[in-house]
């Protein structure tokens, strides 16, 4: 079949052509390959060549540098080198444990370490006996690291020391001497005479307190017996208890004194106590009354004396005022001088009679004219 043999060679051309192309390009990647070897190869010979001529001419200083003829003879004076550097770090070493640590390079460390050693030439003869023993001289070391720390510690205690030395002395100052009349404290006599100052002040301040309370004491008694001469003056029975029971017709038979609160106390005619606050104005007025009239008795004792009033009953109504008024009078008959005065025409007209019989003596005071602006 014709067809079929057409078909047959398009699919056979297909693969030829799949596979021609699949050659080229193997063939390509062949080229590619071989042109990065050559590039490559040439590169490394050209490096190796170059670091061969590098290490021949090193070779080549060492040998004139070194005056060696051969490797092998190279070789061992390198290893003798350093073996030689291993002497010198571990001498190094024990110089640095001896003397320290030294600046600069070897050469500057070594002549600082001459001089240490040139220093301590004069204790030589000292110890000609002594062999050293390098454990000896580590506990000696140890023993030194010791000493300095201590001295260090005891550095810090002095410094905290004269801190708390200077705090005291402030503070002892501040309390004692004025700051003209300060000296500094840094000896032991210093801190002697600070301490005679400081108990010599405190011997005059607890005398001072003791004065003080003595004082205080005195005054506290004298109080006490103020107070005690004050009660004597209230109470029942009392000559201020009797005026005002009389004023009052009883009411309040009894005047108290109260020593803790520092105040009178009036007793009811039912034993109730009553501040002087809560009485009614003319009430108030009599018991000061009372009590005027008992303290001048009082003061002037087995003498009599004057008294000045400006209408002390003004706000008391008609009985209360000649109730009061009769108790003046009663006291004036004892040898007692009033004087009072008034604008009220009530007062002359319940002391009529007793004008008239001359017990009382009436003078009318002049006129007060006063003066109006325009």
């Amino acid at each position: 079949n014709l067809s079929q043999i057409q078909e047959q060679i398009l699919r056979l051309e297909e693969t030829w052509q799949r596979q021609q192309k699949q050659i080229n390009e193997a063939e390509s990647r062949v080229q590619f390959l071989e042109k990065t070897y050559a590039n490559l190869r040439d590169e490394r010979i050209e490096g190796l060549q170059a670091r061969i001529s590098e290490a021949q001419n090193s070779i080549k200083k060492i040998h004139q540098s070194s005056k060696m003829d051969t490797p092998a003879e190279y070789q061992r004076k390198l290893k003798e080198r350093q073996r030689v550097e291993q002497k010198i770090n571990e001498s190094v070493t024990v110089l640095t444990s001896f003397f320290g640590p030294a600046s600069g390079d070897l050469t500057e460390q070594l002549q600082q370490w001459e001089s240490s050693v040139y220093d301590l030439r004069s204790y030589q003869s000292e110890a000609a006996n002594i062999a050293f023993e390098e454990k000896t001289l580590a506990q000696a070391t140890d023993e030194r690291d010791d000493l300095l720390s201590e001295i260090q510690m005891l550095q810090q205690q002095l410094h905290e020391f004269r801190t708390r030395l200077g705090d005291i002395e402030r503070r002892a100052y501040e309390v004692v001497l004025p700051e003209e009349d300060r000296f500094p404290s840094r000896t032991l006599s210093d801190l002697k005479q600070l301490d005679h100052m400081l108990k010599q002040f405190i011997s005059d301040t607890e005398m001072r307190q003791h004065n003080v309370r003595t004082s205080i004491n005195i005054f506290e008694e004298i109080e006490r017996e103020e107070r005690e001469k004050i009660r004597e003056l209230f109470g029942e029975g009392s000559r201020i208890s009797n005026i005002y029971s009389e004023i009052t017709d009883a009411l309040y038979p009894v005047v108290h004194y109260d020593a803790d609160e520092s105040g009178i106390r009036i007793q009811r005619s039912d034993g109730k106590k009553l501040l002087p606050s809560w009485l009614s104005s003319g009430a108030y007025d009599q018991l000061y009354f009372a009590v005027r009239i008992a303290l001048g008795e009082r003061l002037l004792q087995s003498e009599k004396g004057f008294f000045i009033l400006d209408d002390p009953f003004l706000k008391s109504d008609s009985k209360r005022l000649r109730q009061q008024l009769d108790m003046l009078v009663e006291i004036s008959k004892q040898g007692w001088q009033i004087l009072y005065f008034s604008a009220k025409d009530e007062v002359v007209s319940t002391l009529n009679h007793h004008i008239d019989s001359g017990l009382v003596a009436l003078q009318e005071a002049p006129q007060v004219d006063y003066k109006v602006d325009a």
